[in-house]
Order: C-alpha cells, then sequence, then structure tokens
C-alpha cells in the first residue's frame, strides 16, 4: 500500500515537473538566469526565440551583445541595480535580433542569493512590447501631424487676409503706373522707370498668389484633364528650368489618369516643385516624374493617417539631391520657411504647393532622409475621362464707350484710380464709398446708370446685397453688373455671385484688363 502511494506521489510529482517545464519553456515571457559578468547560464525556448537564436549557442554568451550599441550603459546600470538590491528593478530596452531587426523589451530582473546569501546570478523576464512601442511611436507622429495641419490651417487664414490687403494696395500702384506709361513717350527716359515699377508690382502680385494658393484661396478653373498630358506639355518648361547636370526622366502610366483640375495652377505645382529639387541637386543628379492610378482603402488611409476611400492619380517627383532631415521635412509646406540662404527663396514655394493640392481636393505628403533624396507624392481624385483642352484667346486693346457707370468702392485709392481709367476711355462715372450710399445714387440717378462695377465686400452694405436692393427697386433692371474683389474666390462663392451667374473680376487688376471687362459684360 505504501509502494503503491509513493509509486502514486513520484508520478504526480513527475506530471507536475513536466507542466512546469512546458509552462516555462513555452511561456510568451523570455526567461534568462545571468551570472554577475552577464553571461547567459540558462533561457527558457521562448527566450532563445525573442532572439532568433538556438538556445544552445546562447549558454555562456554575454546578454548585452544583443542590446543596441548606444543603449548598453542603460542596461549596465539596470544589472547594477538588481545584483546590488533585494528589489525588483525594471527598465525597457532596444535589443537586436540575431537577424538584425529591432525588439522593443521590457525587462524585469532580481539577484538571486546561494545557500550562503551571497549574489552569483540573477533571472531576468523579457517581455516583447515592440507593438505597443510601434502603436505609441504612431500616436505621437499622428499628434505631431495633427498640430501641424492645425498650424498651416491658421497661418493659412492670415495669408488669406494679408493677400487680400497686398491686392488693393498693388492695384493702385499697377494702376497708376500703368496710366503713367501712357501718357510717356516712347522715347522718354521716364518710360522706363513707369515699366520697372510695373514688373515689381508684378513680381508681388505673383507672391500674393502664392499666399492665396497657401490659404487654399486661389481661384480655380476646374475642367477635367489627362494628368499625363499636363506633364508632357510642362515638360520642356521644366527642361529649362534645370541645370544641365540634371537628368529630367518620365514614366507615366498607361492607365486612365483624368481629374478635375485647373491645367495652369497643376503646371505651377510640377514648376515648384522642379525648382526645389534643382536646388537640391547643386552637383546635378536625377529628377524623375512618375504617374499611376491608385486605390485608398481603410488599410491606406490608417497607414498613412490621411484620405479618404476612393480611387487617386498618384504623381511621384523625385530627385536624387540633398534629402532634409526629419524636422525639415515636419516643416517644408510652411509659408515663409527655406532652407536656402537669404535672398534666394520666399519661403513660399512649397506652401503654394500644399495649398493648391488641398483646394484640388487632393492630398500631398514627403518621404525624404538626408543624403538620401526626396520624394513628393500628389493624390488627385480620379474621373471619368471627358477631358478639356485649356482655351486660349487673343488679347486685344480695350475699346471705350459712353455709359455712364456706378462705382461703388470702400478703399480711396482704388476708386479714384478705377474713376481715372474709366473717364479717360469714356465713360462716365459716378462713385460711391460703400454699398449704402450706391444704392442712394441709383435711385436719384437709375434711368442715366447704364452699368454697376461693385466691390463685394464693403462697410454698410456689401456688393451683393446693394445689387439685391437695387434689383428691388427696379425689377426690370438693363444695367449689367460686374461685381471686383481682393479677397479670394471664396469670398465670391460664399456671396453667391457665381452659382447665380454674375460677373466678376479679382483684384490686383490693371486698368486696362478692367476696361476689357467692363466692355465685355457690356457688349455681351
Amino acid at each position: 500500500m505504501q509502494n503503491e502511494e509513493l509509486k502514486r506521489a513520484r508520478q504526480e510529482l513527475e506530471e507536475s515537473r513536466n507542466k512546469y517545464l512546458e509552462l516555462y519553456e513555452f511561456s510568451p515571457i523570455g526567461y534568462f538566469t545571468l551570472d554577475k559578468q552577464g553571461a547567459i547560464l540558462e533561457v527558457n525556448l521562448s527566450g532563445a526565440a525573442l532572439l532568433g537564436v538556438e538556445r544552445g549557442s546562447l549558454v555562456r554568451r554575454r546578454f548585452q551583445l544583443f542590446v543596441e550599441t548606444d543603449l548598453r550603459p542603460d542596461f549596465n546600470s539596470f544589472c547594477n541595480r538588481m545584483f546590488g538590491s533585494d528589489v525588483k528593478q525594471t527598465c525597457e530596452l532596444r535589443l537586436v535580433k540575431n537577424d538584425a531587426s529591432p525588439l522593443y523589451a521590457y525587462l524585469e530582473g532580481i539577484a538571486m542569493r546561494d545557500g550562503e546569501g551571497n549574489v552569483k546570478q540573477c533571472q531576468i523576464a523579457v517581455v516583447d512590447i515592440t507593438k505597443r512601442k510601434h502603436a505609441e511611436e504612431e500616436q505621437v507622429r499622428l499628434k505631431d501631424e495633427l498640430f501641424h495641419a492645425r498650424n498651416l490651417a491658421s497661418v493659412g487664414k492670415l495669408a488669406g487676409g494679408v493677400a487680400h490687403n497686398f491686392n488693393n494696395l498693388l492695384t493702385v500702384v499697377m494702376g497708376y503706373a500703368s496710366l503713367l506709361a501712357t501718357e510717356l513717350k516712347e522715347d522718354d527716359p521716364l518710360r522706363e522707370y513707369a515699366q520697372k515699377i510695373i514688373h515689381s508690382s508684378q513680381i508681388a502680385a505673383n507672391l500674393t498668389q502664392d499666399l492665396l494658393a497657401f490659404s487654399r484661396k486661389k481661384p480655380l478653373n476646374l475642367q477635367p484633364v489627362n494628368m499625363n498630358k499636363i506633364i508632357e506639355d510642362t515638360e520642356g518648361i521644366l527642361s529649362k528650368l534645370l541645370r544641365e547636370n540634371i537628368k529630367l526622366g518620365t514614366a507615366l502610366s498607361d492607365k486612365d489618369c483624368v481629374v478635375m483640375a485647373d491645367s495652369h495652377q497643376i503646371m505651377h505645382v510640377l514648376m515648384n516643385l522642379a525648382t526645389n529639387a534643382r536646388d537640391a541637386m547643386p552637383n546635378g543628379g536625377e529628377l524623375k516624374i512618375c504617374t499611376d492610378s491608385v486605390g485608398m482603402d481603410d488599410v491606406f488611409i490608417k497607414a498613412h493617417g490621411f484620405g479618404e476611400t476612393g480611387k487617386y492619380v498618384l504623381i511621384s517627383i523625385s530627385d536624387t539631391g540633398v534629402g532634409m532631415d526629419g524636422r525639415t521635412r515636419l516643416r517644408v509646406f510652411e509659408p515663409f520657411f527655406t532652407t536656402k540662404e537669404v535672398g534666394r527663396g520666399t519661403g513660399l514655394g512649397l506652401a503654394s504647393v500644399y495649398g493648391l493640392v488641398k483646394q484640388h481636393n487632393g492630398y500631398i505628403e514627403v518621404e525624404s532622409e538626408a543624403g538620401n533624396g526626396t520624394t513628393f507624392r500628389i493624390y488627385l481624385p480620379l474621373v471619368t475621362p471627358r477631358v478639356s483642352g485649356i482655351k486660349t484667346e487673343a488679347e486685344s486693346m480695350p475699346k471705350g464707350g459712353t455709359e455712364t457707370i456706378l462705382l461703388a468702392e470702400d478703399e480711396d485709392d482704388v476708386r479714384s484710380l478705377m474713376k481715372i481709367a474709366l473717364e479717360r476711355n469714356g465713360y462716365e462715372v459716378i462713385e460711391a464709398v460703400d454699398g449704402k450710399e450706391a444704392v442712394d445714387k441709383f435711385v436719384r440717378d437709375e434711368d442715366k446708370i447704364k452699368f454697376l462695377l461693385f466691390d463685394v465686400i464693403m462697410p454698410a452694405k456689401s456688393g451683393r446685397q446693394a445689387y439685391d436692393e437695387i434689383k428691388k427697386i427696379k425689377p426690370d433692371l438693363k444695367a449689367p453688373v460686374l461685381f471686383m474683389t481682393g479677397y479670394s474666390d471664396d469670398v465670391v462663392r460664399k456671396g453667391n455671385i457665381i452659382d447665380s451667374g454674375l460677373d466678376y473680376i479679382l483684384k490686383p487688376v490693371s486698368p486696362i484688363r478692367l476696361l476689357e471687362k467692363v466692355r465685355e459684360v457690356l457688349d455681351r
């Protein structure tokens, strides 16, 4: 009887031992026993699997050989704390597996004493926390991108307001310079000065357009266009922008690459990116432009942190230049941010690219490393192939007229300039400083007034409000209206001007362009 009980007890003990060994060997936690020199004395199968090494070859190897070089002092500190205390010690380290891939690990260790109380070994539990670390890093990245996006949006609003003020000022400068130029004879030396003012004002006007593009408020003429055709049409211009030691190549997809876009503005995007690439390759290199048709699904959106599900045309612009570090890459779309020396860049090129892509309901991302070149990827929504070309019309000098024009503009200098330009071309002008006065003067001279020229945003009453009130006063109004604004296209849309089919013109506008538009609307 006693023999049977002893046999059963031994069997239960063996079963218990086997269960313990199974739990020890196949636990998701790696267990390592180290001596005071950090050599591995014992390791379970899970521990060996974590490091990607056969268990037998791990014995007597130093554990710190699997710790990233720059983190080994942290591991040594962890070991010193263990051997100097009876309390469990913890740390997080980045280990390097046998195949050189990284392993984020949580370590928990405690010293082991022998029968005489001497510390000769320690036991360390190693937990793989790679997934958790990647999730934390992704969360930090998304927070940074969210902060960056909000920052860009705030600066965009400021940029739009600044552009409006500039547009009014430039209308005055360009206008009076144009009037001065027409008064001077061809051989008058002062005529050259006037032309220089006009030229410099045009450069300033282009800067305001870049500001409006960044703020995503630059007016667009959206048409279904083939992205490959735009690139082909722009290739010659891009070649002239680049130096002889830079090779330009294209790889255009044979798939449908039709998008709703403003062809001229997309060309502007390509030229800005090509210029940026050129400056990044002072010693020459290669610039390559590729297109493809891709789909965005939930996996793509989660991985990239942007997008809506659907089909897109992907335009990739890659260079072999100096590249940029992570800090620069995060700020690359900020207005006025530039790595170029003073006087060589405005810091608006890539900001305007960002704004135009967003205005096309697209997305843009940049991939770059210092010394390894840069790739910009633009995603524009794919549409059904119904392509429109770019229309061009020959410009002609405006003819004058004798009609009476009611001019409503709250900026005194702009109003005075327009009055002079119109009167010089034969028109009679009645001035109003705001929308309310425009209505009052229309009531006084309604039979005489044949044309309404109204600024959109004015005190007392806006241009659209004044026009609507005049329509109520005279429902059979035949005098056409032309709205003008130094604000963005959004302001025109919010005023329900475009949807109503009403005419408008954007500042800065030269006297010639204004006279052309007035005559065009009158003769329609």
